[in-house]
């Protein structure tokens, strides 16, 4: 019994070495192949201005327009805050 359970374990082993040798590997992630902003539209980051205030400021690639969102803790809603254009702000 001993003897069956080691080889099996061996043959395992092998076939676990071969899949790895011979295998393509993980695809790579597509953000790595392609540039970001060719995909989506938008960027989303959440960020902290004071020490209860939380906001996620979203850029709109589309129309150049940043748009600041706060969270409301009391009422758990987001809130839109401040928007800003970009080509104004940096003169293109």
């Amino acid at each position: 019994m001993k003897k069956a359970i080691i080889v099996s374990l061996i043959c395992l082993n092998v076939g676990l070495l071969a899949a790895l040798v011979f295998g393509e590997g993980a695809p790579q992630a597509k953000a790595q192949q392609t540039d970001y902003f060719n995909e989506t539209d938008y960027a989303v980051v959440a960020g902290k201005i004071e020490t209860n205030l939380e906001v996620v400021y979203v850029l709109d690639m589309a129309t150049q327009k940043l748009g600041v969102w706060k969270y409301d803790m009391s009422n758990r809603r987001m809130i839109p805050w401040r928007s800003r254009s970009l080509p104004s702000d940096f003169r293109e």
